[in-house]
C-alpha cells in the first residue's frame, strides 16, 4: 500500500476509527474478480452502487471496504474523533512531519480531539513493515 499510495513512504497513512463516524455503517467489502461488471445505464433509482465495488483480482490482498452514496461533492466531513493515528511513511519528508506535528499541537490548543503519531519502519532483511510511535 505504501509503494501504490503512500509516494514509496514519503506519504502518511491516516488511521480512522470506524467506530467514531456513522458513515462507515455503510461500508461495504469491494468485489474482487477477473470480469468488469455489468452497469445500467441510466442508472435505476437507488441502485447503481455495486458497480463502485468491483476492482481487479489483483489487488485482492488489500482486503479493502468502500463506502459507495450518492454524494453530491467529492469532499466527506468526519466527525474529529474519526482520525484516531497518522502514520510516516519510512521516508517521511521534514515539512510532512513539521506540517503533522503542528496540525496536532493546533488541535490540542483548540481542545479538539488528538490523534497519536506513528512512523512506519522498513525491515533490513526482509520485506516486512514494522509500525513504531513516533517520538517528537
Amino acid at each position: 500500500m505504501w509503494a501504490h499510495y503512500g509516494r514509496e513512504h514519503r506519504g502518511i497513512c491516516i488511521q480512522l476509527s470506524p467506530y467514531e463516524d456513522g458513515l462507515f455503517l455503510i461500508a461495504r467489502q469491494v468485489i474482487y474478480g477477473d470480469r468488469f461488471p455489468a452497469l445500467t445505464v441510466p442508472t435505476p433509482p437507488g441502485g447503481g452502487g455495486e458497480y463502485y465495488l468491483h476492482k481487479s483480482s489483483d489487488w485482492a490482498y488489500e482486503k479493502e471496504w468502500r463506502v459507495v452514496g450518492p454524494f453530491n461533492s467529492c469532499s466527506i466531513v468526519l466527525r474529529s474523533g474519526t482520525g484516531s493515528a497518522v502514520i510516516f511513511g519510512a521516508r517521511a519528508e521534514t515539512t510532512t512531519i513539521d506540517a503533522v506535528i503542528g496540525l496536532k499541537e493546533e488541535r490540542e490548543r483548540l481542545g479538539k480531539a488528538a490523534f497519536k503519531i506513528h512512523q512506519a519502519e522498513l525491515d533490513d532483511e526482509g520485506f516486512c513493515i514494522g509500525v513504531r510511535r513516533f517520538r517528537c
